[in-house]
């Protein structure tokens, strides 16, 4: 059986080891307070160890960046053609406007006829 507070063995009929209990005697519990206990599956020595993916090697970190770098690059290149196309149709809307559509030219007026 594991202890219930480090998970280390113990005898069958103790639930805590002997430094966790000589630890646990600075700090004495009163008699009669209620104390919850974990199950046995939930103490420190029965959690799930996950496996980890090993470090990936400075060559690979090195290219997997490049690449990166890469895509940066092209989508930055695209955005800066897309923003200069962008400011050539407004300047030229703004600049090639018919004198009709200036500004104070926005009417027209209906010859009047007179009798």
């Amino acid at each position: 059986m594991g202890c219930l507070k480090c998970g280390k063995e113990t005898k069958e009929e103790q639930v805590f080891c002997e430094s966790c209990l000589t630890s646990m005697e600075q700090y004495p519990v009163k008699p009669g307070t209620p104390v919850q206990l974990p199950h046995a599956e939930e103490g420190h020595g029965a959690k799930k160890q996950t496996a980890r993916r090993p470090a990936p090697k400075l060559e690979e970190q090195i290219a997997t960046l490049q690449k990166l770098v890469r895509r940066l690059l092209w989508v930055t290149g695209i955005l800066l053609l897309l923003l200069a196309l962008t400011t050539g149709a407004l300047v030229q809307n703004l600049f090639a406007a018919p004198d009709n559509n200036a500004i104070g030219r926005n009417y027209t007026t209906i010859g009047s006829t007179g009798p």
